[in-house]
C-alpha cells in the first residue's frame, strides 16, 4: 500500500475549505496535487470528497478518497513532451532551404531538443555533393570539455551508405537508435575512448522531398528507450 504524507499546505488548505463548504452544505470541486510518499518519491493524487446527507437533506458525514493518479499524469506529461518534440522536428523540416541561416536553425533545434529531453550531446551531420555525410561543427554539449575526444573521433570517421550505424540511416532514410554504443562495432567511432560515457544514440534524418539532407544525432549517458521522447520511432538495437 502506498504510504502518503497528506499534511502538505495545499492538501490541508483544500480539506479546511472542504469542511467549511460541508458545514454550509455547498459543493466544491476535487483537488489534484503532488505530494511526497514516505519513500521520498513524488506522487500525483486526486482528492475526492462526498457529503452524506440524512433524509431531510442535512449534511451528516464528509467522505474523503485519495486516488493515486501518478501513471495518468506521467503519461500526460510524456505525451506533452512528445508533441513538443514533434513540433520542433516539423518546424525544422519545413524550414530547410527557406531561411537565410539554416545552420543557426539546426543549432537552435538540437539545443532545444537536448535540453527538452535531458540528453547531454546533440550533433549535426551534413550531406556532401558525393552523397556522403560529414560531421559538421554544429554541436550541443551540456559539458563540452568532457567530449573533446569524441568530437575528434566523429570528425575523422567517414560515413557512407550502408556502413555502420549512421550508414544505415543514410541508406534507408529512417530514424534509428542504438543502445550500449560502447559495445557495438556498428557505432564505428574510432576508439573506445571516443564514446566517453555515452550509452544511447538516436539519429534522425531531415529530408527535403525524398532526400536526406542532414542527420540530427542525440546521445545519452544512460541506456534509455528513445521512443519515450520520439514517438513512433522504433528500430532499437
Amino acid at each position: 500500500m502506498l504510504e502518503l504524507n497528506l499534511f502538505t499546505d495545499d492538501v490541508r488548505s483544500y480539506l479546511e475549505k472542504r469542511i467549511e463548504q460541508f458545514q454550509k452544505q455547498r459543493s466544491i470541486e476535487g483537488l489534484e496535487t503532488q505530494i511526497k510518499a514516505k519513500d521520498g518519491n513524488t506522487v500525483d493524487i486526486r482528492i475526492h470528497t462526498s457529503v452524506l446527507r440524512d433524509d431531510s437533506g442535512n449534511a451528516q458525514t464528509l467522505l474523503t478518497l485519495v486516488e493515486d493518479i501518478t501513471e495518468t499524469k506521467q503519461a500526460e506529461r510524456r505525451l506533452s513532451r512528445q508533441n513538443e518534440i514533434i513540433r520542433f522536428i516539423n518546424d525544422l523540416s519545413t524550414s530547410v532551404g527557406s531561411i537565410q541561416n539554416f545552420d543557426k536553425a539546426l543549432e537552435q533545434s538540437i539545443e532545444k531538443i537536448c535540453k527538452f529531453i535531458g540528453w547531454p550531446v546533440g550533433h549535426v551531420y551534413k550531406r556532401t555533393n558525393n552523397d556522403r555525410f560529414v560531421s559538421s561543427d554544429i554541436w550541443y554539449f551540456e559539458k563540452s570539455q568532457q567530449y573533446d575526444f569524441f568530437v575528434e573521433s566523429c570528425n575523422t570517421t567517414k560515413y557512407v551508405p550502408g556502413k555502420g550505424f549512421l550508414g544505415e540511416v543514410i541508406e534507408h532514410g529512417a530514424p534509428t537508435s542504438l543502445k550500449n554504443i560502447g559495445e557495438k562495432e556498428e557505432f564505428i567511432r574510432e576508439s573506445s575512448d571516443s564514446k566517453a560515457d555515452l550509452k544511447t544514440c538516436f539519429a534522425l534524418p531531415i529530408k527535403v522531398g525524398n532526400e536526406t539532407t542532414v542527420i540530427l544525432e542525440f546521445l545519452s549517458e544512460e541506456v534509455v528507450q528513445p521512443d519515450t521522447f520520439f514517438p513512433g520511432y522504433a528500430g532499437f538495437s
